[in-house]
């Protein structure tokens, strides 16, 4: 049980909210809780603009891949290196608070041990084919692959060196770890149910998108998809929008969001009025629902927070699914049923992982923190929805979740994916084969300090 002290000042409360939000995170994520004997005073440093060294205290069997800057702190996260390759689980983090000038230390390491080879005998080429055989998939949906090392378990005595490959499609996302001495896949892990260098100044286009959705901006439950037809959906439930932060590609790449279709629409103009029967619909709506997350953090004052270029794949198969991949820092959006990129709150949902996936190395690979990444990726979903919400005295706050996407698989009569206003409780709502069930406990928490804070504290002290 986490005991907070009562403390009356607002810039205490939130950050002693802050902090027991990430205690529960932690363990949620499966992260270990700071001890007290690991918090090093950081000496010399008097202000928060001079940041300790990376270095300090920091074993040598690791190697840092990530620095993130928050209100409170700088956050520099490791990955763990043995015979030259990262270890699969394997990480260690820093955290400098600004206010104590101290620094905290959180030890991810694995046990290794000798490996048995350290070259590998098989080809990628050979691992690439095993993995997609296992996946039944095709090679050519592989998007990463790379030599890593697997620490033992209670299945294996032995360290093994292995290649790590990821492969994608409708069903999902997985990386599978291939024996790199005999080619057996040793383990399978399902991942998923920076801007180019310019020195021209970002151009505002002009596109036309529904927001939050044609569903709620009639409002009329009774749309269906039709297709893509369009004249399933009335040009009053469309949006003429501003899109910022466009690079001078003439497409739609910017500074927080590049769509990565083969077809990627294009405009000499950065014109993008298209119906919905286009799939260039889709690629508008990706851009500006990612873009606006990202923007909104950055109102919050949030400056280093997946503030890179967001990958982004519309119709991206023929499935009613969409995921984050870490691995390749990509958000894939499919085409079944309703366009999934068609539904903002579709895009905002996966960029929460995005998000997570860029603040914490492996974010969500227990139960608990998938249900956590789920639940988060829920909440932000409704609260960039807010400020287009009908507002008035007799209108309800709506706590629906993609409600136009749902249209195509819900009976009705109101069509949501989830809602984090339910009363499903810890322990006994989390479902280990569905964390997307726990995640509703999770949403509901920060739904609930949204009502009571209001959405910018709220999202705020959340997303520190």
């Amino acid at each position: 049980m986490l005991v907070i002290p009562q403390i009356r000042t607002r810039r205490a409360r939130a950050t002693t909210l802050a902090v027991s939000m990430a205690v529960v995170a932690m363990a949620g994520a499966g992260l270990p809780s700071p001890a007290s004997p690991s918090a090093t005073r950081v000496a010399g440093h008097p202000n928060s603009r001079r940041l300790p060294s990376p270095k300090l205290g920091v074993p040598k069997d690791v190697k840092l891949v990530r620095t993130r800057s928050s209100l409170l702190g700088v956050h520099r996260w490791y990955r763990q290196v043995a015979n030259g390759h990262f270890v699969v689980g394997g990480w260690y983090a820093t955290h400098f608070d600004k206010f104590t000038k101290r620094t905290t230390h959180w030890d991810g390491r694995k046990p290794v041990g000798p490996l048995r080879i350290v070259a590998p005998r098989i080809s990628a080429a050979r691992a690439v084919a095993a993995a997609a055989a296992l996946a039944k998939t095709s090679a050519a949906n592989v998007v990463t692959t790379g030599l890593w090392v697997l620490p033992p378990s209670r299945l294996r005595t032995h360290a093994r060196l292995v290649y790590a490959v990821t492969t994608a499609d409708g069903r999902g996302a997985r990386t599978s770890y291939v024996d790199a001495a005999d080619g057996r896949v040793l383990q399978t892990v399902q991942v998923a149910d920076k801007a180019r260098n310019t020195s021209l100044r970002p151009v505002t286009g002009v596109g036309r998108v529904f927001d939050p959705n044609p569903v709620v901006a009639l409002p009329n439950e009774k749309l269906r998809d039709h297709n893509d037809a369009a004249s399933a959906v009335p040009v009053r439930a469309y949006t003429p929008v501003k899109l910022v932060g466009l690079d001078h590609s003439h497409t739609l790449s910017g500074r927080y969001a590049r769509i990565i279709n083969a077809k990627v629409a294009h405009s000499a103009t950065n014109t993008y009025r298209f119906n919905r029967s286009d799939n260039r619909f889709e690629q508008t709506e990706a851009y500006y629902a990612a873009t606006r997350e990202q923007t909104f953090l950055q109102r919050l004052g949030f400056h280093d927070v997946n503030a890179s270029r967001q990958r982004i794949l519309t119709d991206a198969f023929s499935d009613d699914n969409s995921y984050f991949i870490p691995q390749s820092d990509q958000i894939s959006l499919g085409r079944g049923g309703v366009d999934d990129a068609e539904d903002p709150e579709v895009v905002w949902h996966e960029y929460g992982h995005a998000i997570q996936a860029d603040q914490v190395l492996d974010f969500g690979t227990r139960n608990q923190g998938r249900a956590m990444g789920e639940g988060f990726g829920d909440y932000m979903a409704v609260t960039m929805s807010q400020p287009t919400q009908p507002k008035g005295p007799s209108v309800p706050v709506t706590a629906c979740i993609a409600d136009w996407d749902a249209t195509s698989y819900t009976s009705g009569p109101v069509h949501c994916l989830r809602r984090p206003d339910t009363a499903n409780t810890y322990p006994a709502g989390l479902a280990p084969a569905d964390p997307h069930m726990g995640g509703e406990i999770w949403s509901r928490a920060l739904w609930d300090m949204n009502r009571s804070m209001g959405r910018a504290d709220a999202t705020r002290v959340i997303m520190e």
